[in-house]
């Protein structure tokens, strides 16, 4: 697709994430070198290169967390289906993001299309959280009370490996957009306005 899009001119922009680093330097700037823990960050990773190898008009963005309710997004949808069926929910404390709002994430891709940056982009929310905070600000956004299977815990008691800090410096971003790149709490009292 890289080589396609250079040869008939066409805007290449493609999605990356986070989870290309190791979760120890942040926040992490565009220009960091990709230490990925996981096999999917790996991969990642190296379509990042291919992409900026094979056209260097391309664009790599690199969201974080993305969430939105209508519909559902995967892991919000993750955690309503644990709360349904009484399952102990751990959600860690030590593993830090910088969660986009989908509907941010769109208009900002959008923008993108039309605008002639190219390498590399950070396009996470304004707002860096962990996954307790997150999963809490989710069901306060759908209007739910934090039961008590869903409790606070530590990437060390689950025994994972995963990075613990991967939240993103998007002043590069800010500078470059005239979409708000809006914080949890932002979507939350949007959310709220509008109903």
């Amino acid at each position: 697709m890289a080589e396609t899009a250079l040869k008939i001119q066409a805007r290449f922009i493609h999605v990356s994430t986070d989870l290309v680093f190791d979760g120890k330097h942040a926040p992490y700037q565009e220009d960091a070198p990709p230490t990925p823990l996981s096999e999917y960050g790996s991969t990642k990773a190296q379509a990042e290169k291919i992409v900026l190898t094979i056209n260097k008009q391309a664009l790599v963005v690199r969201p974080s967390l993305i969430y939105g309710i209508d519909p559902i997004d995967h892991q919000t949808r993750w955690l309503m289906k644990g709360i349904e069926d009484n399952q102990l929910i751990r959600l860690f404390v030590d593993e830090f993001r910088s969660p986009i709002w989908v509907k941010s994430l769109s208009l900002a891709l959008l923008e993108l299309a039309d605008h002639s940056v190219t390498g590399i982009l950070n396009l996470g929310g304004a707002q860096t959280l962990n996954r307790w905070e997150f999963g809490n600000a989710m069901l306060k956004m759908l209007r739910r009370e934090t039961p008590s299977n869903i409790v606070p815990s530590t990437i060390k008691e689950s025994g994972l490996v995963r990075p613990t800090n991967l939240s993103l410096d998007i002043t590069k971003a800010r500078h470059l957009l005239k979409t708000p790149l809006l914080s949890v709490d932002e979507v939350t009292g949007l959310r709220c306005q509008s109903e």
